[in-house]
């Protein structure tokens, strides 16, 4: 098992409206959490990256609150399982930045409230699944679907194989690559996992 493997079933309190869920995770607490995963499909991902937002159900809260600036994030497209990266949180994870993202005329109440701003860090050529799987191997918690809190060590595996496809960077510094994979090695190191 990796470190912070721990899975319990939670079940979200209503907001703002929202029905009450069950959901999986992996619980990692803050000082283990190395990154996330959002999700998109081929309908929703213009506007994740044009808003230079990521969403998820209010149930994932949980974690997302525990995103603070700097953090890695990921996007994985449904539609055609590929893996976008790399992106850093450009504030804390909240409930409600845009109340009506991801609905068709803006005047519902968005499905994905649990949110976070972001910037691109590494423009990178997007992952298919069958070459991040075996990095995350531990998430699955079925065939198709798997748990988006990754911990430290995944999270320096998914950076690196997505800087491999690197195809420009964010920033006009090149350094930048340099200083974030140092970053992330003296984490990983300094966290004890």
């Amino acid at each position: 098992m990796g470190a912070g493997r721990k899975t319990e079933t939670f079940t979200a309190p209503p907001y703002q409206g929202l029905a009450t869920y069950t959901t999986s995770m992996r619980n990692l607490i803050k000082k283990h959490l190395g990154g996330v995963i959002f999700g998109c499909k081929d309908i929703t991902i213009n506007e994740c990256l044009s808003k230079q937002l990521f969403g998820l159900p209010a149930a994932h809260f949980l974690y997302v609150q525990n995103i603070f600036p700097g953090l890695p994030l990921f996007l994985f497209n449904y539609t055609d399982r590929k893996l976008h990266g790399i992106y850093e949180a450009a504030g804390y994870g909240q409930m409600n930045i845009n109340p009506c993202g991801w609905t068709t005329d803006g005047s519902n109440t968005t499905p994905f409230p649990a949110q976070v701003k972001f910037r691109a860090r590494l423009h990178c050529r997007p992952l298919p699944e069958s070459q991040f799987r075996e990095i995350i191997a531990d998430n699955y918690y079925n065939e198709f679907h798997f748990w988006f809190e990754l911990d430290h060590a995944q999270t320096s595996k998914l950076t690196s194989k997505l800087a491999s496809g690197a195809v420009a960077l964010s920033t006009p510094a090149p350094q930048r690559y340099k200083d974030i994979c140092s970053s992330f090695s003296k984490s990983f190191c300094n966290s004890g996992i």
